[in-house]
């Protein structure tokens, strides 16, 4: 990782590789070890001036929700059904903090 060239907030941070799919792949394989388990659906939060991470989560089929928990860096709420599973298995959520 290497330190952001523009201004930013003490210790931002931005990886080498970014807007290269990784985000996509990462996102796509925590949706697939959560199906594993029996998940059904996977909901996540992030900050209002994350704009990237909200409109990767859009493109991976995430819908804004109502608030879902309390956190003070929590200020936009997804949730995704995930795929593959019967109705009535793995009523269990994965939240995943961004």
């Amino acid at each position: 990782m290497r330190r952001r060239s523009s201004p930013s907030p003490p210790g931002d941070f931005t990886a080498p590789g970014r807007r290269r799919g990784g985000g996509v792949r990462l996102l796509g394989a925590v949706e697939e070890a959560a199906a594993a388990y029996g998940m059904s659906t996977m909901r996540l939060d992030t900050r209002h001036d994350l704009v990237e991470a909200r409109a990767l989560y859009a493109r991976q089929g995430y819908r804004e929700v109502p608030a879902y928990s309390v956190d003070p860096y929590a200020e936009h709420w997804f949730e995704k059904r995930l795929g593959g599973l019967d109705g009535g298995a793995g009523q269990g959520v994965i939240r995943r903090r961004t």
